[in-house]
């Protein structure tokens, strides 16, 4: 019996915190990237706040997420390994935390820089 006592809420920049932890702390990834496109959607009223290369859709279905970010050639992870464990990673962070459904991770790469192990040896 699901009977809560009243209504219970998550920030949208909570969801932001959790995310953005989720993404950087991954190994080649060098930054979110892109202009503010954060999107709350609750009952069909939208509101707009910041968050550099993160959109979030929150509908009665779940939470969608959308990232734009620039990564980091590294040695023996493609960049197609990199998305994916950012989606699987952000997934689990945000359904653990929060107890909310996630149904969708975008990842967007812009760009993809040279990791500076890689310049070195090259240069020599």
């Amino acid at each position: 019996m699901d009977d809560a006592p009243g209504r219970i809420t998550i920030a949208p920049d909570v969801l932001l915190t959790i995310i953005r932890r989720s993404v950087l702390n991954q190994p080649g990834v060098v930054e979110l990237v892109g202009k503010p496109t954060h999107l709350t959607e609750e009952r069909r009223h939208a509101q707009k706040a910041k968050a550099e290369g993160i959109r979030i859709i929150i509908d009665d279905s779940g939470v969608g997420i959308g990232l734009r970010l620039i990564a980091r050639k590294e040695k023996g992870i493609s960049v197609h390994m990199l998305a994916t464990k950012i989606q699987k990673d952000v997934a689990r962070s945000i359904e653990t935390i929060t107890g909310l459904s996630v149904h969708t991770v975008d990842v967007h790469i812009e760009a993809i820089k040279q990791s500076e192990n890689n310049a070195e040896s090259d240069a020599r």
